[in-house]
């Protein structure tokens, strides 16, 4: 008889439910048994080949079993052990420092222009237009502006724009420079003070000097590049 120890686990009732190791003895030992059944074999080399041939299954299970058990084994140790590493191991935390000279940045982003939302640039730039969202939405698929959006609301700094509401041509060529920079950083660009500006920002020269701003735009590009 085969010993099926360990092969079947308890259920929460307390009944005995097959694991896959007993499924997989089952299946053989069901297609094997009823060949030993005296009423089906002709003479006795039958019978010791089919003892021969159940041997070699028997062996071959203990085989599959012990392997089921190291694996078994072996997942519960890596568990256990890699639990203990992430116990031992230092984990990091929030830069404090950094994290409030990021809320510096943004808060000045934010504090130091007027910032106007869609209807608002569309009312001044075509106050009788019909759609006055649609226009300022063209602008930005053309590249001829950028937007911070906030609590789902897209905000549009005043200085990219012309005293009749236009965008300055000159800021497409800037943001051409800063392709792949997220909004919050071309604006944190603009509103940081330049030494090649002579101390100013980049938004304070857009309305007289906007060639200027082009050239301060690739070389902080460049020089960001070139370490």
């Amino acid at each position: 008889m085969v010993n099926l120890k360990g092969s079947s686990a308890r259920s929460a009732d307390g009944s005995f439910v097959p694991t896959e190791r007993t499924r997989v003895e089952n299946t053989a030992l069901t297609s094997l048994l009823p060949l030993l059944d005296k009423s089906r074999l002709k003479d006795k080399n039958k019978v010791d080949t089919y003892i021969l041939t159940l041997a070699k299954l028997m062996k071959d299970m203990e085989g599959l079993r012990r392997g089921l058990d190291v694996l078994q084994r072996s997942a519960v140790d890596d568990h256990w052990a890699t639990k203990a590493l992430i116990e031992e191991t230092p984990i990091r935390g929030l830069d404090q420092v950094k994290d409030k000279l990021r809320r510096r940045g943004v808060e000045a982003v934010l504090s130091g222009t007027e910032w106007l939302k869609a209807k608002e640039v569309g009312e001044r730039a075509a106050p009788l237009a019909e759609n006055k969202h649609s226009l300022v939405s063209r602008w930005q698929k053309a590249g001829k502006i950028f937007a911070i959006e906030r609590a789902g609301v897209k905000y549009y700094p005043n200085y990219i724009f012309d005293d009749l509401g236009n965008p300055i041509p000159e800021v497409a060529e800037v943001l051409k420079s800063f392709e792949g920079y997220t909004p919050i950083r071309v604006a944190s660009w603009f509103e940081s003070t330049s030494s090649a500006a002579g101390g100013k920002r980049p938004r304070e020269l857009l309305s007289n000097e906007p060639k200027s701003v082009i050239e301060l735009a690739k070389e902080h590009v460049e020089g960001a590049l070139h370490g």
